[in-house]
């Protein structure tokens, strides 16, 4: 079989062209950082890495609806910080409202004055929104302002059992976030939890007006105090419960950290380069290819008929 002299020129132009193909490669991820350029290279470290990328993703969205959670409970917390000692001084006033010795009916009409302004504070308290403008005490209904007042109809029958004088428009329901993958925490309180129900009448507010009532006819009992005294002992309870998911969501948040970490070790190593490798391999390649470049600059220039 005969070789033409163009032959052994050609395959040492393809074999140049191949190792400058493998140099430029290299090149290319040492200035990407990754270990591989293309899913082709190998699929299973590509399967592996998208799997690793979707979990960390996931995993910092849980991350961010924990700070949304904590920044909610903690607006929910200094709201009821403010409603307890509201309560409290409800109550006060309301022993010595309900006291025999040194009241008068004017001393009640003024103990009645400031029950109507703590009514009102109470009340704002139960309408708070956060920065986004949602009502906290609305359950699902955030967007809707949970608590109003009930106008009286002028022509109502006469009834023993006192209406509600105020209603609730928000959600019974209390709003779960996802902070883990299998982890879910309430991210506030309905409003019928705290301060409640409008209903029937038994909410704090109702409690509030009806005792306002009787101080102005100048018959406070004991029996309407009681209820305020039992919205206090609600409100502090879910106070504390406040104090609870605030610490689950601190625990979740650190199992988080620990999990987006791990994740991108394992990431790390499935596709980041080894630099000090892939540094020593790009010089190799680029001696192989400058040998190669001036070995085919001598051949070619060698000739049968230059020795004849």
């Amino acid at each position: 079989m005969r070789i033409s002299t163009a032959y052994p020129q050609q395959f040492n132009i393809n074999s140049m062209a191949n190792q400058q193909a493998q140099l430029t490669n290299t090149q290319a991820k040492i200035s990407s950082g990754q270990k591989y350029l293309t899913p082709s290279e190998n699929p299973s470290a590509a399967a592996y890495s998208l799997g690793f990328k979707e979990s960390i993703a996931l995993t910092t969205q849980y991350q961010e609806n924990i700070a949304a959670a904590n920044q909610r409970l903690g607006l929910e917390e200094t709201a009821l910080t403010n409603a307890t000692d509201t309560i409290q001084r409800l109550q006060e006033l309301g022993l010595q409202g309900v006291s025999d010795s040194g009241n008068s009916t004017i001393s009640r009409d003024a103990i009645a004055s400031e029950f109507d302004q703590l009514s009102e504070h109470l009340l704002s308290l139960a309408n708070t929104r956060n920065a986004n403008g949602e009502y906290i005490f609305a359950g699902t209904k955030s967007t809707t302002m949970p608590y109003s007042k009930v106008v009286a109809d002028p022509n109502a029958p006469a009834t023993d059992t006192p209406n509600p004088s105020f209603a609730y428009a928000g959600s019974s329901m209390q709003r779960a976030i996802q902070v883990g993958v299998s982890r879910t925490i309430t991210d506030g309180d309905a409003g019928p939890a705290v301060f409640g129900s409008t209903q029937d009448g038994t909410s704090v507010f109702d409690a509030i007006k009806r005792f306002t009532a009787e101080l102005k006819a100048d018959k406070p009992t004991l029996e309407t105090l009681k209820q305020i005294d039992d919205a206090l002992v609600r409100v502090t309870t879910v106070h504390a419960s406040i104090g609870a998911r605030q610490n689950a969501l601190d625990r979740q948040k650190a199992t988080n950290d620990d999990f987006i970490i791990n994740t991108k070790t394992a990431l790390s190593n499935v596709a980041d380069l080894d630099m000090a490798d892939a540094i020593t391999k790009l010089n190799s390649q680029q001696t192989s290819l400058q040998a190669a470049q001036q070995s085919f600059a001598k051949v070619q220039g060698m000739s049968l008929f230059k020795y004849l």
